[in-house]
């Protein structure tokens, strides 16, 4: 036996004795480190080519969290900053705004971006997080798969096959400062040829505070119901599913000194077929999304339309190829008013794509993978979005990685039909937008380093340079004296700039019942960026689980964000604890503190024209039956 062959063995036997040592709930977790979202296939973390990190449903729940965007604080190099009680700022790697427009987020590969400004709306995607399997990060640019927007990174929100949640489920959480309540209901059983689920959830959310400590009475409310029915038969598998969902909150209108209810409506229907072929599988998705969105100063009615196919060949020892074409069209009606509109105010557009991916393995230990995305839009015709990785893994617990990508992020309905006005009736501001903008592009170079000896302990380490040209900005003003007297600015490429930076993450389960965790990111942003960006330079982020006995458990996540460079937030640290009491198979209750070091702190700029928000210290109690 070879040198190598005899490390592997004993680098199999080492996993597969810890993986004895591991409880039931442990050995979920390592089930589920495969990822799709880098390479369009499922694979393990150690062969992926990328800053991955992978939140499971373990980590969702013994953090205590409650909303989406909360989950993604675990992520190392990720900034989610709350603004208010339904707002986040999220980015990874930089350039964070209230409108992040470089993160392409999914939902079961279903993008949730809204094309009016290329950025989420969170408070539209309150998921009932019992159902969620894991969320895939990919720190970095995934443009050569994913398209336009998948600049920074990628997020991609998966949720459990109908199988995986049969019988009933009921879960309710009693809060303050937070969740005032939530109510979530489910239920899953057997078809003919697969599974179905039907879900409910309502969600009360409490006012968020102002500097001085005074509610805002901006409370937000949600309610949705959705079904998921998955089938399987030989080699075909398919699922279908749908939801619908409202939101609603109260926001300050200026022009009647008093709250405004602020509404969104959102309806989808998704489906997946797959086919498993003897040399790799076929797979074709589509979606219809309609979204009506009332704000305060304008209303939004949005159908959009997606059909993606995608061809994975696997009939080679030493080589796979990927391949796929898509389609995506999207209609629009804006409705604003004389100082806040866009022009047309009714606005169809369509992007035609298509992308491969062909991959080598070589000398047994190396890993090459090109690949490109083409795409056609109609803002600037056709984008090329290469990349290049390289993945070297001499040994089965470790492995080496390097990446240079190109991606772009196209042009919005704001950054090219926005008008607005504003200033003092002597000497009125108009912003327009451009409809002769480009794509921003980045050129990326990441480096990384894994190391898993066994199924304990894993450690993770990128660096990355990104370097960006022709950001979008508003350019110089230019006076103009007729006919409309006044200021006058536009929309322009008119910035450029790099960042650099490292993240790593450690995991170590010291015992069956003992488990810590470990992630820090610093990020260093140069030139013009941090005019656009509201981004930290440090980040740290520890996770302590430990189940004292087969009832109880006391989980720990502590998160460090240092000062924000040219603002006035300052650094803080949050600490949130709980409890869990598992009286039985069936019951379980939860009951926890958020932010315990402080009564209130800010993550993030206020939005125009409302007073900076904090985060305040909450409390929560959560039980949850199963039959």
């Amino acid at each position: 036996m070879s040198e190598v062959n005899a490390e592997s063995t004993l680098s199999a036997q080492n996993i597969i004795q810890a993986l004895r040592a591991l409880s039931l709930e442990n050995l979920s977790e390592v089930k589920v480190l495969q990822v799709s979202s880098a390479s369009r296939k499922s694979q393990s973390i150690m062969e992926t080519a990328a800053a991955s990190y992978v939140i499971t449903q373990e980590d969702i729940r013994r953090a205590g969290i409650s909303v989406l965007p909360e989950a993604l604080r675990l992520v190392p190099g990720v900034q989610v900053a709350r603004i208010d009680t339904n707002k986040w700022a999220i980015s990874a790697r930089g350039f964070n705004a209230r409108f992040a427009s470089k993160l392409l987020v999914m939902i079961d590969g279903r993008t949730i971006y809204t094309p009016l400004r290329a950025e989420v709306n969170w408070d539209a995607h309150n998921l009932l997080l019992e159902d969620v399997d894991r969320i895939e990060v990919i720190r970095g640019p995934g443009a050569s798969l994913w398209g336009a927007n998948a600049v920074n990174g990628i997020i991609n929100i998966i949720t459990k096959a109908a199988c995986d949640t049969q019988g009933g489920l009921v879960s309710t959480t009693l809060g303050s400062g937070e969740e005032k309540g939530i109510l979530g209901i489910r239920y899953g059983g057997k078809l003919p040829l697969g599974h179905y689920r039907l879900y409910s959830k309502l969600h009360v959310n409490d006012s968020a505070l102002n500097e001085q400590g005074i509610e805002q009475e901006d409370d937000w409310h949600t309610k949705q119901i959705g079904l998921r029915v998955d089938q399987a038969v030989n080699r075909d598998a398919w699922d279908i599913e749908t939801e619908y969902y409202e939101t609603t909150y109260q926001r300050f209108d200026r022009k009647i000194q008093q709250n405004k209810q602020i509404k969104a409506k959102n309806a989808h229907i998704l489906g997946r077929w797959k086919r498993e072929l003897t040399d790799g599988s076929l797979q074709l998705q589509s979606y219809f999304t309609h979204t009506q969105r009332d704000d305060l100063l304008y209303s939004e009615k949005r159908d959009l339309y997606d059909i993606d196919f995608q061809h994975n060949i696997e009939r080679w020892q030493t080589q796979s190829i990927i391949w796929g074409l898509g389609f995506r069209y999207t209609k629009d009606h804006i409705v604003g008013t004389p100082t806040f509109y866009y022009s047309p105010d009714r606005r169809t557009d369509n992007i035609f794509s298509a992308f491969v991916q062909h991959e080598w393995q070589f000398a047994e230990q190396w890993r090459l993978t090109m690949g490109t995305k083409l795409e056609h839009n109609d803002y600037t015709g056709f984008e090329v979005q290469p990349s290049v990785r390289l993945l070297w893994t001499p040994r089965d617990y470790y492995s080496v990685w390097a990446a240079l990508s190109r991606a772009v992020k196209t042009p919005s309905r704001t950054g090219t039909d926005f008008h607005m006005q504003t200033g003092s009736p002597r000497m009125p501001i108009y912003i327009d937008g451009n409809t002769t903008l480009e794509s921003e592009t980045l050129l990326a170079y990441e480096l990384g380093h894994r190391f898993q000896p066994n199924a304990r302990f894993s450690f993770d380490l990128s660096l990355f340079l990104h370097k960006y040209r022709d950001v979008v900005t508003v350019g110089e003003p230019h006076f103009v004296a007729y006919p409309n007297r006044g200021l006058y600015y536009k929309n322009e490429n008119a910035l450029k700039g790099h960042s650099y930076g490292t993240e790593f993450a450690a995991k170590w389960q010291i015992t069956s019942d003992f488990k810590v965790a470990l992630n820090y990111s610093y990020l260093k942003e140069q030139d013009v960026l941090r005019a656009e960006s509201i981004s930290p330079k440090q980040q740290i982020n520890a996770q302590i689980y430990w189940n004292i006995n087969s009832q109880w458990s006391w989980n720990h996540n502590i998160y460090y964000t240092s000062k924000i460079p040219d603002t006035d937030i300052a650094a803080y640290t949050r600490w949130d604890t709980n409890m869990g009491w598992k009286i039985s198979r069936d019951l379980n209750i939860n009951v926890g503190i958020r932010n315990l070091l402080d009564k209130q702190h800010r993550e993030f700029l206020p939005v125009s024209g409302i007073d900076a928000l904090e985060t305040p210290r909450s409390f929560y109690a959560k039980v949850q039956y199963r039959f």
